[in-house]
């Protein structure tokens, strides 16, 4: 097992050696894992994903106490529904309703992964 840093926040995972990839359970973030082979004794820091058009995407939404709506990007931050569409060039809310619709039976390309491998009878 190796220790690796999130790049977002102060949080270290335990991981086996060798992980590629992780999602921080703190924050909720992707990490990359440069090419480490495990061996030193401090913590891995990882690294921010690259870029590609699905880290636009919003993983999330949170309604404060006032009523305002904060959306979360890939790499953890949130923002108000004015600053994604600014900085990251999409509309969160169209884009989340787009992507729960992709979640519905009857879509095109939809399964049910709790089904998945279970025979039919």
């Amino acid at each position: 097992m190796t220790d690796y840093k999130c790049h977002n926040c102060p949080h270290t995972a335990k991981l086996p050696a060798g992980t590629n990839e992780w999602v921080c359970s703190n924050c909720g973030c992707v990490n990359v894992v440069p090419n480490f082979d495990g061996t030193a004794s401090q913590a891995c820091t990882c690294l921010a994903p690259p870029q590609w058009a699905g880290w636009d995407l919003p993983a999330g939404d949170h309604m404060d106490a006032i009523g305002r709506v904060w959306f979360k990007t890939a790499s953890g931050t949130w923002l108000k529904e004015d600053d994604y569409t600014r900085q990251l060039g999409i509309n969160p809310r169209i884009a989340q309703e787009a992507m729960r619709r992709l979640g519905r039976e009857g879509v095109e390309g939809y399964f049910n992964c709790s089904t998945l491998g279970k025979r039919k009878r």
